[in-house]
């Protein structure tokens, strides 16, 4: 004997497993997550071999530090997006097209610098064209070169189906970003 209905039973429990959402509240993350920044340079954190003079900022920077936005063994859950603040200057007619890398540390304390050991997870690829261009402050060098800044948040979503990412400036939604995994 068979139950009634008994052929929509997987369809019927697909569709409430939908509407009910995961099951799963929370992931602990395997390894420290980041990205890479440049800052302004400083003598006593600083090796001077290590810095650029940056033309737009008109001051001594150091690239490749590292900003961790997820600890190892930290609990993510899809309803906590992890937000990773940029700050991108554009010269006149330059591309508004971005590309970041999300970089993994399997050691206990992760280093404050890019390192060979690092793994590069994927490359984000962020359209900023959508944002609106009043949302960008035009700034001047002390040499009269004017310069677009642009401020915005790319937050990081982790779910089942694996990592998303937004676009945000302002809290204001303005794209999805690509991810290419290697």
């Amino acid at each position: 004997m068979q139950p009634l209905y008994a052929w929509t039973a997987v369809v019927r429990g697909a569709v409430l497993r939908g509407l009910e959402g995961s099951m799963v509240v929370s992931r602990r993350a395997r390894m420290h997550y980041g990205t890479s920044y440049a800052t302004v340079f400083d003598e006593a954190r600083h090796a001077v071999s290590e810095r650029y003079w940056s033309p737009l900022w008109e001051r001594w920077m150091v690239s490749d530090r590292m900003q961790w936005h997820i600890a190892k063994g930290e609990a993510l859950s899809p309803l906590s997006p992890v937000a990773f603040h940029y700050t991108r200057n554009f010269r006149p007619g330059q591309s508004l097209v971005v590309t970041d890398d999300l970089i993994a540390s399997d050691a206990d304390e992760p280093p404050a610098s890019l390192t060979r050991d690092l793994v590069n997870v994927c490359t984000l690829t962020t359209d900023l064209s959508a944002v609106p261009r009043s949302l960008f402050a035009r700034l001047t060098t002390t040499r009269g070169v004017e310069f677009d800044n642009l401020d915005f948040t790319l937050e990081m979503t982790v779910d089942s189906a694996g990592l998303g990412f937004e676009l945000k400036v302002d809290g204001v939604r303005y794209g999805r970003v690509e991810a290419e995994f290697h």
